[in-house]
């Protein structure tokens, strides 16, 4: 079972394979500067509103440099977003390991705006060395925490899905959507089909019964309970 819970949005997915076997279907359903060319790419992901932590290794003899992170072409001072110098600055934060000679940055509050490429800065005489170039991707918050649960039927007996849900969702419409994807999904939970959904405000979940499961029912399945999202937006 599944409790998927975030500030703004509560879904719940679910992907259905199908394998046939003599007679039955088995369904389961699965409810994540200076460039240098030579610089190492480190490839960081985060969700928006949540915190990231950005490594910068760092070659030994340089355990006693300033180390710095930076955005752009890192020629102006104005590029440069925190150093090791600073512990905290704005959304910055940093600590600098010697024995493990690996500098991070931790961003908070992340926005989309924080997506793109960075560079790991080493101050030092003459040119600036770069070890490392870092590619940030900043993901949507309401899918951070969308997992998966299995589940199997038979072709022709019915099955049931349940999908708990927040208690301050408890007065939301629910509601199931078959799609591919969050963003391009149908409402299954429609008048006189053969899914029916059954909501237990007491245990903070619902329950979508299939009666008679048939081999078009595989696919993926998303479960809702936020008055803000609805499938009608994406189908």
């Amino acid at each position: 079972m599944l409790h998927i819970t975030n500030g703004v949005r509560y879904v719940l997915g679910i992907i259905t394979t199908i394998i046939l076997i003599p007679c039955f279907l088995l369904v389961t359903v699965a409810l994540s500067c200076a460039s240098s060319a030579a610089a190492a790419v480190i490839q960081v992901s985060g969700y928006e509103g949540k915190t990231v932590t950005v490594p910068c290794p760092y070659d030994a003899g340089f355990e006693s440099y300033e180390k710095y992170l930076c955005r752009s072409d890192c020629r102006q001072d104005a590029d440069v977003l925190v150093r090791s110098t600073e512990t905290t600055k704005g959304r910055y934060s940093t600590i600098d390991d010697k024995k493990k000679r690996i500098f991070t940055t931790a961003i908070s509050n992340l926005s989309s705006k924080d997506e793109g490429r960075y560079w790991c800065g080493v101050t030092k005489t003459g040119f600036d060395k770069y070890p490392s170039e870092v590619s940030l991707e900043v993901k949507k918050a309401e899918w951070c925490c969308v997992k998966t649960n299995t589940m199997s039927g038979i072709v022709g007996q019915p099955v049931t899905l349940s999908c708990p849900y927040p208690l301050k969702h408890r007065n939301n419409r629910k509601f199931l959507c078959k799609g591919d994807h969050h963003d391009h999904c149908t409402d299954v939970m429609t008048s006189g089909s053969r899914f029916t959904l059954q909501d237990d405000v007491s245990s903070s979940s619902f329950l979508v019964i299939v009666t008679k499961l048939e081999e078009g029912d595989a696919g993926t399945y998303w479960c809702g309970s936020d008055s803000t999202w609805s499938p009608e937006k994406y189908t």
